[in-house]
């Protein structure tokens, strides 16, 4: 009973008119009775208020709220609140919509309130909701965000995670960041009563295998500063990955044992293996299923191994893998040397070996070398050919008569090879070259005797034809000119018929002077 009398005292005291829903049920306002606000951000009160003849009065009616006490928070003359809210409070509300709203930026310990609602229309009504007053929470730290329950992720299927965190500052509302930041998502806001709101962002992603076992974690920071976040571990399955072939031992020699295994990473770890070792283009499945298996009296010529994990998501090949097997050198069968048609030597030292060898080169037991030959006409060249295999190339004029060999050792032993020098291919030039030659002379020297048969031939046939049915001493006559043409025509064949040409002239010749001489 005094409080009231002391209420009604200040009331005409102000020149208030101070209404309840008791004594007039036009006058109404609706705002939470209480609120929580955290400390260093903002607090929105909403409010929602109605007077009688409210169209009347919308344009001109002005609002403000106070303490219990009668001290202003918020005024349109900022002269009349008390120094501590001056800057800190804004009513937000649109007092012509029934929106008497209230913020309070950086909120303080001491905001704790009661706060009342005040409306006045200038030379016509004032009223102050005394009734309806509100309280205000004040907390240190912000509430933790929350994330729905994940299930168990499968890499590279899509899945949706939502957060959400409580509030009172929907006009600055918490910005939530996740961890995950190659994926999309969205923010929604929904009320849910007294001046409380909830900001929910849902983010979807596609996880990956190497999600597995990490923290998705929701942050959310606050209008002022503060924030709290939530971490949630994943689970991802996922079909092996990373498959590879694992032994302890880096130098294995040939014709001992080794034990491989079949390493991946797994979600599920993996429950079946398989195992397949390739020699030349042969792929043999082997019929060990287990992760670990051991391989006998391995030798250069085993080959590569390479395996398959599996789990409930799949399966994974490994990389292949070939063993070091380490054996002592061996000098191919293609190391040979050659001479060239100028007579430059050329010896190739073919060695399959691992470790790679040392190779020398060794006229009569020396090591022969640049340095010891006193030649700069040759040289030694390494090459790594193909695999396990060296090829050592002396090349040069190296005029050696003792037996030139080959050696190559490495730690696993040591292998020579005896080298005959081949004749230099320039004889054999020599040769075809004189072959040639002969066989080009004799067939000119046959060509030329044909062509002088031929023409012996032909001059007998002219003889005879002219020759008949003539006297003697015509045919004499004749047969003397013939001989005569015959001679000169000869003499066109080549040098060597002049001597003919002589002697056969003076023969004519005597006997035409036996003719002469006769009775």
């Amino acid at each position: 009973m005094l409080c009231f009398q002391k209420l009604l005292l200040q009331c005409v005291c102000l020149e208030v008119i101070c209404f309840t829903f008791a004594y007039n049920a036009d006058y109404t306002i609706k705002l939470p009775t209480s609120m929580t606000a955290l400390k260093g951000s903002c607090v929105v009160i909403p409010c929602e208020f109605s007077i009688p003849d409210y169209d009347k009065y919308a344009e001109s009616i002005i609002g403000m709220w106070h303490f219990d006490n009668w001290e202003y928070i918020n005024h349109p003359d900022s002269s009349q609140v008390v120094t501590r809210f001056k800057g800190r409070t804004d009513l937000i509300g649109d007092l012509q919509k029934h929106d008497c709203s209230l913020k309070i930026d950086e909120v303080k310990v001491d905001d704790t309130g009661p706060f009342c609602f005040r409306f006045e229309v200038p030379r016509n009504i004032k009223a102050s909701y005394v009734n309806h007053m509100v309280l205000i929470h004040i907390t240190d730290s912000p509430d933790a965000p929350s994330i729905n329950c994940l299930p168990e992720l499968k890499a590279g299927v899509a899945v949706t995670v939502t957060c959400s965190v409580p509030h009172t500052c929907p006009t600055n509302p918490p910005n939530i960041i996740w961890s995950y930041t190659n994926a999309f998502f969205t923010v929604y806001h929904n009320k849910t009563g007294n001046g409380a709101w909830q900001v929910y962002s849902v983010l979807k992603f596609v996880p990956l295998a190497s999600d597995h076992k990490s923290r998705l974690t929701c942050t959310a920071k606050y209008w002022g500063g503060k924030q709290a976040d939530i971490s949630v571990l994943l689970n991802v399955t996922y079909r092996p990955k990373n498959v590879n072939i694992e032994y302890k031992e880096s130098r294995i020699k040939e014709g001992a044992s080794v034990g491989l295994l079949c390493a991946s990473d797994s979600y599920p770890p993996a429950s079946r293996y398989q195992w397949y070792n390739v020699i030349r283009d042969q792929t043999l499945r082997l019929p060990q299923t287990s992760a670990t298996i051991y391989v006998q009296n391995v030798s250069r010529k085993t080959g590569t191994f390479f395996c398959t994990s599996q789990n409930t998501e799949g399966f994974t090949n490994s990389t292949t893998v070939r063993l070091n097997v380490e054996y002592k050198p061996e000098i191919l069968s293609e190391s040979a040397c050659t001479v060239d048609i100028t007579g430059q030597l050329t010896c190739q030292c073919i060695v399959d070996s691992n470790p790679p060898p040392e190779i020398e080169w060794r006229v009569s037991g020396s090591i022969l070398s640049e340095s010891n030959t006193g030649l700069n006409s040759f040289f030694i060249n390494n090459t790594r050919g193909q695999q396990n295999t060296v090829t050592k190339v002396l090349q040069g004029w190296v005029p050696f008569t003792g037996n030139l060999s080959c050696s190559a050792t490495n730690t696993q032993g040591k292998a020579s090879m005896s080298f005959t020098r081949p004749k230099s291919d320039l004889y054999i030039y020599i040769a075809i070259v004189a072959a040639v030659l002969i066989i080009a002379t004799g067939a000119g020297l046959c060509r030329l005797k044909l062509k002088r048969n031929e023409r012996t031939k032909h001059a007998a046939r002219i003889a005879f034809t002219n020759n008949y049915g003539q006297t003697k001493s015509e045919r004499e006559t004749e047969t003397q000119d013939y001989d005569m043409n015959d001679i000169y025509e000869n003499v066109q064949a080549g040098e060597d018929i002049y001597v003919n040409v002589n002697t056969v002239t003076t023969r004519g010749l005597r006997n035409e002077s036996l003719q002469l001489g006769s009775p």
